[in-house]
């Protein structure tokens, strides 16, 4: 039996290793214990509905630059969107317009369209991300020279 339990205990373990898993408990020789009570999640708050201006900034290769994000829901789960961003070191504005999809619990992804307003030496960038609870648009920018982003809603 002591065999048994090495084997399956190792063989546990091979499993937790190989595939990622989390942690592991143990519990002592000769004890039992009765298997923990089902868990249950709460739903995921209800997601905004993705619409109106946000107001924030984004970083990228140039630095911190200020973003106005205007969206517009277009259905159930798409979105239209105009990026419009202001570089204030070089006063460099630019401005483009977004198509995306929203998921059920706020993710949103937003890629690039056409340009409206083009400044020299700039390229459109795609946003990926989640918008909480509490309205506000957090996430990253699809581009390898680019971080983080984030935006909230604005009444100005």
């Amino acid at each position: 039996m002591l065999l048994r339990a090495r084997s399956t205990l190792w063989l546990s373990l091979w499993v937790v290793s190989v595939l990622g898993g989390g942690s592991v408990s143990f519990a002592a020789a000769g004890e039992s214990s009765p298997p923990p009570p089902p868990t249950r999640r709460s739903p995921a708050p209800r997601a905004q509905q993705p619409s109106g201006r946000m107001v924030g900034r984004y970083l990228c290769a140039q630095g911190w630059t200020d973003l106005v994000l205007e969206l517009r829901s277009t259905g159930a789960n798409s979105v239209e969107a105009v990026f419009d961003f202001h570089f204030a070191p070089t006063s460099v504005r630019g401005r483009y317009s977004m198509r995306g999809t929203r998921g059920a619990s706020g993710q949103l992804e937003l890629v690039p369209v056409a340009w409206i307003a083009r400044p020299e030496n700039y390229v459109m960038v795609g946003m990926r991300g989640r918008i909480g609870a509490d309205g506000v648009f957090r996430g990253r920018i699809q581009h390898p020279s680019c971080g983080e982003f984030v935006v909230a809603p604005s009444s100005g």
